[in-house]
């Protein structure tokens, strides 16, 4: 089960996603639907104030035009006239009439006028003619006028022959306490409610206008809401609001009508609202449950097409570990998340890549300088090695060669105070300082050449013979960044251009003499052969009385007495010349000997033979320095031709160790195949200079790198025991215990605890 849901680990970042894409959605769609039913219910609100706004003015139009055509009526002499008799005039009946007939043709609000004189006691309506007077209807008009500040222009409901209907009354005559008659304009209800309100429209709305007490005086309403409106309407200070009857929802919208003490009321059954609304809220919750089914549909293609490959990959990537790495070992190394195992498994291949193609690379500079080094000792170089050099660099193609020696004064100084990886590291600086100031100015070819001495060799391809000026120039400001730098002075032998195909070996040779002319004359320069040449010619031939016959050969074969002899014959015989004489014997014969033996001579603190000659007093002095120098030549040769080499090679070998110490594969065969000898003569030899196997001498290293990571860093022990070159973690831990004691994570709490505790 552990592996399937290991190798179906795409499925979980399909729930992930579902899981985010659902948790934005479903909140997305309540909001957005709720966002529509507030909204909605917002634009409701706002049309029904709308059309009671609308109501309203078209109410207030209405009875605006009513009241002045009433008093236009009030003033028309017809009706004066008729309502000021006291006696029956039949005449003055017809003028009104014809006038009330002609007035009322375009009046379609206006459902009949009556007139009642208080003179006659006799009431005149236009719909039915003379009428005998009706003490209830002037009971009723007196109570309009009747009190401090009497209304003597009213809008009110009548009562006309057992019918209650609207009405505008206006009394003739306004003084108190005495008989009044009357204009009263009955109004036609339906032709108000159909035109003005406009109830036929909407389904479900009513629209009534209601006077002070609550009492309907136009309009249509629900009964039961007509109640609650009613009771409530002194509770309610909106002008609009909410809300339900006998499980009806309502919205109502109140105004002023600005008649009388009149209330208009905009009444909007909300039922079937709700139900359209909840409708289209369904509607949206459907359609994004629609649109979070079709994403997943999306995601499940998207995480089965794209990122169950990346699954697969992982766990193959794991599997391979797992093959190649001991039990256990795999699942603390890489992580569980599948991309960290990718990366991490890829990072490794990339490391071992890396490390393959830095071995390449190092075999082909370590094999080109090989060529290099043969092309210089030989003279020439063989097909072979010609075409294989050749393939890493173009100095073959260049028309012109030319060969440069730079010595390291006092190399001698600098090897007892260095070791071997100190040179050789010094040496890499000084040929990047010459690579990099040589090919910033010209399009050189740079090779270098170290032979483990005191000097480097360069070769610099070159188009034309005319480069030599500028190339002896870069060569000085070589120097000069080397004196910087590195604190260091060199000597340049500077060869002439030479074609590819030249004896080489007689050039270098040359070049070699010419680094040593500073030993003379005590100048660190940039030495041509054409300075050589001036050089041999301004010396004077050294006698055969001033070398002695045999010093040289008696030197190389380590023949200490006969060469001491053979300087004290010397010393008697130099003696006998003049100072200036002797002088120049002396610096010929020391000049001869560090010819032949300068690889090997003490020259610290000397900066030229002339110049070191200058510190003594007498020539018995000079020759017992001599003497020294030779004993320590000849002891030099022979320890040179005993451990020199063993040495360096034993030096080269500690360098590889400790630059590849982090290598689980490092084996005393790499390290004999590094300094070309066989596996046998190299266990010896390091056991010899050492003391120590080189299997033991790799764990005693790599105990102490791990003691230095586990005090100084925080990395993890399987980080510590990759890093430290172990195979497996089983190896680390049994070898570090058995070697320090304790365990690993023992070691770096207890020395993390006492470093705390100090």
């Amino acid at each position: 089960m552990r592996k399937y849901i290991q190798a179906e680990a795409y499925l979980h970042v399909f729930l992930i996603l579902v899981i985010l894409f659902s948790a934005a959605v479903i909140p997305f769609s309540f909001y957005l639907s709720n966002q529509y039913s507030d909204y909605a219910s917002q634009e409701l609100e706002r049309n029904d104030r709308y059309k009671l706004e609308q109501t309203k003015e078209n109410l207030l139009f209405t009875f605006d035009r009513l009241k002045r055509v009433t008093l236009s009526l009030y003033e028309e002499p017809e009706i004066r006239t008729w309502i000021q008799l006291r006696e029956e005039n039949p005449f003055a009946l017809n003028a009104m009439v014809q006038l009330l007939k002609k007035r009322l043709v375009n009046e379609p609000y206006i459902e009949s006028v009556i007139l009642y004189n208080t003179n006659l006691g006799r009431a005149f309506d236009y719909q039915t003619g003379m009428l005998p007077a009706n003490e209830t209807m002037q009971e009723a008009m007196e109570r309009l006028v009747q009190g401090d500040s009497p209304n003597y222009f009213r809008i009110t409901k009548l009562l006309f022959e057992g019918r209650e209907g609207l009405a505008i009354s206006l009394p003739f005559g306004l003084e108190k306490n005495t008989p009044r008659s009357f204009l009263v304009i009955r109004l036609n209800d339906d032709a108000i409610q159909k035109s003005m309100l406009q109830l036929n429209k909407d389904s479900g709305v009513f629209i009534h206008v209601a006077d002070g007490n609550g009492d309907s005086i136009i309009g249509q309403s629900d009964e039961a809401l007509h109640d609650q409106l009613r009771e409530q309407r002194k509770l309610q200070h909106k002008e609009t609001f909410r809300t339900s009857v006998q499980g009806s929802k309502w919205i109502v919208s109140y105004d002023l009508a600005g008649i009388e003490d009149w209330t208009i009321y905009y009444s909007a059954r909300m039922d079937d609202w709700f139900r359209n609304v909840e409708s289209f809220k369904h509607k949206i919750l459907y359609s994004f449950l629609g649109l979070l089914l079709l994403l997943i549909a999306i995601l499940f293609w998207n995480a089965r097409k794209y990122h169950r490959p990346v699954s697969l990959l992982a766990r193959q990537v794991s599997s391979m570990f797992e093959m190649a790495a001991e039990g256990g070992w795999r699942r603390r190394l890489l992580p569980k998340a599948e991309v960290h195992q990718i990366q991490q498994g890829f990072g490794i291949l990339s490391e071992k890549i890396e490390q393959l193609n830095q071995s390449v690379q190092d075999g082909r500079l370590r094999l080109k300088e090989d060529d290099l080094r043969e092309w210089v000792n030989e003279g020439r170089l063989e097909d072979a090695a010609r075409k294989r050099l050749q393939e890493v660099s173009t100095i073959l193609d260049y028309p012109y060669i030319v060969l440069a020696v730079c010595r390291i004064d006092s190399y001698m100084a600098l090897s007892e105070k260095h070791d071997f990886s100190s040179r050789k590291t010094l040496k890499s600086m000084i040929v990047n300082i010459a690579s990099e100031s040589v090919a910033a100015h010209k399009a050189w070819k740079v090779e270098s050449v170290d032979f483990g001495g005191n000097h480097l060799v360069f070769l610099v391809g070159v188009h034309a013979e005319d480069e030599m000026k500028d190339l002896r120039f870069y060569f000085v400001e070589i120097n000069e960044s080397v004196q910087k730098w590195l604190k260091l002075n060199l000597t340049v032998g500077l060869s002439d251009l030479h074609q590819p195909d030249c004896n080489l070996k007689l050039v270098y040779d040359k070049a070699f003499q010419l680094a040593t002319l500073s030993f003379i004359d005590g100048n660190s320069r940039i030495y041509q052969e054409t300075d050589y040449e001036h050089e041999a010619t301004s010396m004077i031939p050294l006698t055969d009385e001033a070398i002695p016959p045999g010093l040289i050969d008696s030197i190389r074969l380590g023949q200490t007495d006969k060469a001491m002899r053979l300087l004290d014959e010397a010393g008697s015989r130099l003696r006998q010349m003049s100072y200036d004489e002797c002088k120049l014997q002396l610096t010929f014969l020391i000049y001869h000997l560090y010819k032949a033996f300068g690889k090997v001579m003490n020259s610290s603190g000397m900066n030229g033979i002339r110049a070191e000659l200058e510190r003594f007093n007498t020539l018995d002095e000079a020759m017992e320095k001599l003497k020294g120098e030779t004993e320590a030549i000849i002891v030099s040769l022979y320890e040179r031709r005993t451990g020199e080499r063993r040495d360096e090679r034993v030096e080269e070998m500690l360098h590889y160790l400790k630059v590849n110490i982090h290598n689980p594969m490092l084996t005393i065969d790499e390290m004999a195949n590094h300094v070309s000898l066989s596996v046998n003569y190299a266990r010896t030899l390091f056991k010899e200079r050492t003391g120590i196997t080189v299997a033991g001498y790799i764990l005693n290293e790599r105990i102490q790198l791990v003691k230095y990571l586990l005090v100084q860093t925080d990395k993890t022990i399987a980080e510590i025991a990759a890093e430290s070159g172990f195979q497996s973690r089983s190896t680390f831990f049994t070898v570090f215990k058995k070697e320090v004691g304790v365990t690993p994570s023992d070691y770096r709490s207890n020395l993390r605890g006492a470093v705390m505790n100090g």
